[in-house]
């Protein structure tokens, strides 16, 4: 590796005399700097604007959750599927996901779309009492 980078006059013949510092030099003398730093500016603005604009939007999400009076921890729903629907209950929820236990799976919604969700509340002791008549009929 050494000899392709080898600036001395004592070479070997055949080697390749590069100057590598040469073209670095050239590409950063090039460079508009007054144009880079604004660019480099407008992106960390453009980033923060961005995770602020997801953090309100959560933030808020989270509130609409916690005050709402039909759904909370401990509620059972109804989720639709592709063909059919799956019955949970909400176990945890924070200011990013809801998460709902099923009885093979657990679900994990986004706080921020649990209002558009077209879910049906159920009632625990109606859940249970499906589960009662499936076992019977076993």
């Amino acid at each position: 590796m050494e000899r392709f980078f080898s600036n001395s006059a004592n070479s070997e013949k055949g080697d390749v005399k590069m100057d590598v510092t040469k073209p670095v030099t050239d590409l950063v003398a090039s460079l508009n700097w007054n144009l880079i730093l604004p660019l480099i500016q407008a992106m960390v603005v453009f980033f923060l604007v961005l995770w602020i604009k997801n953090y309100i939007v959560s933030l808020y999400a989270w509130f609409q959750f916690k005050g709402s009076l039909n759904i909370g921890y401990g509620t059972w729903v109804r989720i639709p599927t592709s063909n059919s629907h799956v019955d949970g209950q909400i176990t945890q929820a924070n200011r990013h996901v809801i998460r709902i236990d099923t009885k093979d799976t657990r679900i994990f919604i986004p706080t921020k779309s649990f209002r558009e969700r077209d879910w049906a509340l159920l009632k625990k002791d109606a859940f249970d009492k499906d589960e009662e008549k499936s076992k019977n009929e076993t």
